[in-house]
């Protein structure tokens, strides 16, 4: 009994325990939640709390914006210029570069070193004047022994054809006397050994040598009549035809000596100006042939080139060629008048013809390439550069009005003629078709509309579709002033 008594007891001590230690989690409760932190109210600390997160994202993002979102990029524009009245003269515009009549690549045809170069970049050359000499020690030793081997060969030739000699033939004579004289002795010298044998006075070596000295004269003897039968008739045919063989073998090396060391003297084949220069005194150069170029893809002329020493230009006839598209070909001929404008000197005007069009298109590009002389022709021009060419295709057009813009808002670098047009403060690409130029403008016959603006300045880097900054071009020059 009081073990039991004693563990209900202890059970209820546990029970009351457990009562006092949640009264006392409770009070402790109420007690947190009576303070008052900062002294305000705590659903008013997380209302603040929440928001300043909020804005401290916004900011954020806004500072993000701000540093990667591509800003307005600024441009010049200027109003498209309408002009009553009717367009010019029936006209049509494409780029082309200049280039030369007749242009050359002079290059080293045997290999040397490069001993006297004295020219220099514009500088003025005539055909057939020596510009560049290379070592040609070696090449005049060449042609030395060239020429001994010819002389050498021509008087085994001459001793040929002359025949043998009164005292060759009596040499001859001498040695078949002298070895039929021989032959007799060895013959007696036989029969009498043969005789000592038979009698077996001597052995049958001695017989046997004295045997082959017998054989021997007989041979010599055979061969001083065959001499003496060839010293009479003359050599062969065959054999003078060989020797003439030899001498014009030694004539051609002769020939080839000849020109190689001619070859170490360079000479300009055109009259033209120096437009390049690319070997100094001292470089050793290596073999090619001259390279001549004639006007138009269909008649270039292209050789192996070796070590390139200068470039000539004769730029007293020069060319501008244009790829024109298959769709206006028709509208230009040979004899066609043009105004060219060249790139280097872009305030002077050419006046020239269509001198070819060529029959074969470019597949690719879909084009056919025409040529325009310049009729006069000056140092302002330069050959490769760039040029613009209008064709005068027909008389003026009465009626209707002319769209101009500036020149500057002219874009080439995709070879057609675009524009960037401002829309909705972006920048647009269009691809327009030009006519005649007139000063500081040029006509714009498709491509654009009345009232829309053009980008005169701040093109460069300009893409399709970005954002831009307008300036006025008008308002801009009203300001300066």
């Amino acid at each position: 009994m009081k073990l039991s008594t004693r563990g209900d007891a202890i059970v209820m001590n546990d029970a009351e325990s457990r009562d006092r230690s949640l009264e006392e989690e409770l009070e402790d409760l109420r007690i947190l939640e009576g303070r008052r932190p900062f002294g305000g109210r705590p659903r008013r600390t997380r209302r603040i709390l929440l928001w300043a997160v909020v804005l401290a994202l916004l900011i954020g993002i806004g500072v993000a914006v701000w540093q990667f979102w591509p800003a307005a990029k600024p441009v010049t524009v200027a109003d498209i210029v309408v002009r009553e009245g009717g367009a010019t003269a029936a006209a049509m515009t494409a780029a082309g570069y200049v280039a030369a009549e007749e242009m050359a690549t002079v290059s080293a045809r045997v290999i040397g070193r490069l001993v006297y170069m004295p020219l220099d970049v514009g500088d003025r050359v005539w055909a057939g004047q020596v510009i560049a000499r290379l070592d040609d020690a070696e090449y005049r030793a060449r042609l030395r022994r060239a020429e001994a081997d010819l002389a050498t060969a021509r008087a085994a030739l001459a001793r040929l054809e002359a025949g043998s000699r009164p005292e060759e033939i009596r040499q001859a004579e001498a040695r078949l006397a002298s070895a039929q004289a021989a032959l007799e002795e060895a013959e007696r010298n036989y029969r009498r050994t043969e005789e000592l044998f038979g009698r077996e006075l001597i052995a049958a070596a001695d017989r046997d040598r004295v045997w082959a000295a017998y054989q021997t004269a007989r041979a010599r003897a055979e061969e001083a009549r065959a001499g003496l039968g060839l010293a009479r008739i003359g050599p062969r045919e065959e054999d003078i035809a060989e020797a003439r063989a030899r001498v014009r073998t030694a004539e051609g090396d002769v020939q080839l000596a000849r020109a190689q060391l001619d070859y170490t003297v360079i000479t300009a084949p055109i009259d033209g100006t120096v437009i390049d220069r690319k070997a100094q005194v001292g470089d050793t150069l290596f073999p090619g042939e001259p390279e001549l170029s004639l006007p138009g893809r269909l008649t270039q002329l292209t050789a192996r080139r070796g070590s390139v020493i200068v470039r000539l230009a004769d730029m007293r006839q020069v060319n501008v060629e244009v790829d024109l598209n298959e769709s206006d070909i028709g509208k230009v001929s040979a004899g066609s008048p043009a105004t060219i404008v060249p790139d280097t000197a872009p305030d002077k005007k050419y006046e020239g013809r269509v001198v070819r069009v060529y029959p074969m298109a470019d597949r690719q590009k879909k084009t056919i390439q025409v040529q325009v002389r310049i009729q006069k022709p000056d140092a302002s021009l330069r050959p490769e550069g760039g040029a613009r060419v209008t064709f005068h295709t027909g008389p003026p057009k009465s009626g209707g009005s002319a769209l101009l813009v500036p020149k500057a808002a002219v874009q080439k670098s995709s070879g057609s003629p675009e524009v960037f047009v401002v829309r909705d403060g972006r920048a647009q690409r269009q691809a327009v078709t030009l006519g005649a130029e007139e000063r500081d403008y040029v006509e714009v016959r498709s491509g654009l509309a009345r009232g829309e603006r053009v980008v005169v300045q701040g093109a460069d880097g300009l893409r399709d579709g970005d954002r831009v900054r307008v300036t006025d071009a008008a308002r801009e020059r009203g300001g300066s002033r």
